[in-house]
């Protein structure tokens, strides 16, 4: 029979090869049989762990040399992931009459190694500024066999960039399923940037499970986050009111570019409108702000100043609007109500010259107009005129006649009085007339207009009083015949 030398038991790790596993073999007997050919073969008693075909005798036969003695090596690869013990049978056959054998069996034995978990390929990813980017699937796999079944896996993931991404703001979405058939997950990222921040962030998965040596394993990908224009800001606007025909100003409010330091440059624009055009026109109202686009904050106060229609009350419905000039130049828009309130104005009255007139003489139609004032809501309003004078001996106020007709409720209440006066008898000098217009509205403002009056003197006919008709006696004197005489 051949002869094959002792071969010590073997051990490797989990996954890698045993090679070179050294021997020899001799064909056996005297020098007849030296050229006998001589094959080894070896076989495994545990070929799920290792399969025969994983087995390689590396040899060369001499037969026919002075002494067939070989050397063989054996070449051995664990099937994958697992590990455990298998019998290695060698065998040396010649080929001579009975063809005799020999056997020599050794133990290999493949020692348990944690692989490293598995993780899939992640693309680059990328979103909109202020927007999260959520759902990003991959798989992890905890490696190795069926050994490593039970593992329990950690996901856990890290930005490069914590000020665009904060680690705090990566969640990690999964279900360990340890001891399944096959521990294989599905996570998900949610991943939300940091505010008003744009840029790129490089993020780390890391997958480790807690078997011996807790290996793990890492995929990269970046995060990229778009620039967005964002809507600039305006503060809250209360409504607002004024009085009729009174300007409302200084109606402070603040405007922000929006977004991060990025649009801290942007120039802001800031307008005005109104919804109501007759009460407030779009031309009666002023913005008034500096804009300083550039600034490490590009924040502003302005103030509108609101001019109302004359003479006109009711509500507009003021609406302003920021608009910068970044991509897309996005504006946001702030409304509020302008109140005016109605007033009842003062009547006007026209001017009246200073008037003459001689004395014992009437002074008559003295003309002059009266209005109620204010717009046509005060149409319907009743006006009084009336007049007094300074000097009541001369023109006492009852001597002072107003002749008018008031049309209360007409589009335009617009009155042309006259005045009659009538001098106190035989007096001169010069009074002053005051004329007050008076209407019913609230408050029942009123106006007044003033004239002299001047009663020029004049010189009167002297008076004689009446003398009876006389007789006397012929030749007798009538005497003593009285009567009397004034200067008028």
């Amino acid at each position: 029979d051949p002869t094959i030398s002792t071969i010590a038991d073997q051990s490797t790790n989990e996954d890698t090869d045993k090679t070179g596993i050294s021997f020899t073999v001799d064909e056996g007997g005297g020098t007849d049989e030296d050229a006998q050919v001589l094959t080894v073969t070896a076989t495994s008693s545990n070929t799920t762990l290792v399969p025969n075909g994983n087995i390689t005798v590396n040899y060369t036969d001499n037969g026919g040399s002075s002494a067939n003695v070989l050397s063989p090596t054996l070449d051995i690869t664990p099937a994958a992931n697992l590990s455990g013990t298998t019998t290695i049978t060698v065998t040396v056959q010649d080929n001579g009459t009975g063809t005799p054998s020999a056997v020599e069996t050794f133990d290999l034995t493949v020692n348990a190694v944690n692989d490293d978990p598995t993780i899939s390929t992640i693309a680059d990813q990328s979103t909109n500024e202020d927007t999260d980017k959520t759902g990003i699937s991959f798989t992890v796999d905890e490696g190795g066999g069926t050994d490593e079944d039970a593992q329990v896996l950690t996901v856990t993931a890290t930005s490069s960039n914590t000020t665009l991404v904060p680690n705090g703001n990566i969640t990690v979405n999964y279900t360990d399923n340890g001891g399944a058939s096959a521990n294989v997950l599905s996570p998900t990222l949610d991943i939300t940037p940091a505010a008003n921040l744009s840029g790129t962030t490089t993020i780390t998965v890391t997958v480790q499970d807690n078997g011996t040596g807790t290996p793990s394993a890492v995929e990269t990908f970046d995060l990229t986050v778009n620039a967005v224009n964002d809507d600039p800001t305006i503060s809250t606007i209360a409504d607002q009111s004024t009085n009729e025909d009174t300007d409302k100003t200084g109606i402070s409010f603040t405007v922000d570019e929006g977004g991060g330091t990025d649009e801290d440059a942007q120039v802001l624009t800031v307008t005005a409108t109104s919804s109501n055009t007759t009460l407030v026109p779009n031309g009666n109202i002023t913005v008034n702000y500096t804009d300083n686009g550039g600034a490490s904050a590009n924040v502003l106060s302005p103030t509108l100043d609101i001019t109302p229609a004359a003479n006109l009350s009711g509500t507009t419905t003021i609406t302003v609007t920021v608009q910068d000039n970044g991509t897309g130049t996005p504006s946001v828009v702030e409304t509020f109500d302008l109140t005016v309130n109605a007033v009842n104005d003062d009547p006007t009255i026209s001017a009246i010259a200073d008037q003459s007139t001689n004395e014992d003489t009437d002074k008559t139609g003295i003309a002059f107009t009266v209005d109620e004032g204010g717009g046509t809501d005060e149409d319907a309003q009743v006006l009084t005129v009336t007049a007094t004078s300074s000097n009541t001996t001369l023109v006492p106020n009852a001597n002072i006649m107003v002749n008018y007709t008031d049309n209360g409720g007409a589009s335009a209440n617009v009155l042309s009085p006259t005045l009659d006066i009538t001098p106190a008898a035989n007096l001169s000098g010069t009074t002053t007339i005051t004329v007050t217009v008076q209407d019913n509205g609230t408050g029942t403002p009123s106006a007044v207009e003033t004239f002299d009056l001047t009663v020029n003197a004049v010189n009167d006919d002297p008076t004689i009083s009446t003398i009876a008709d006389q007789s006397t006696n012929e030749d007798t004197d009538k005497t003593g015949i009285s009567f009397t005489v004034d200067e008028g």
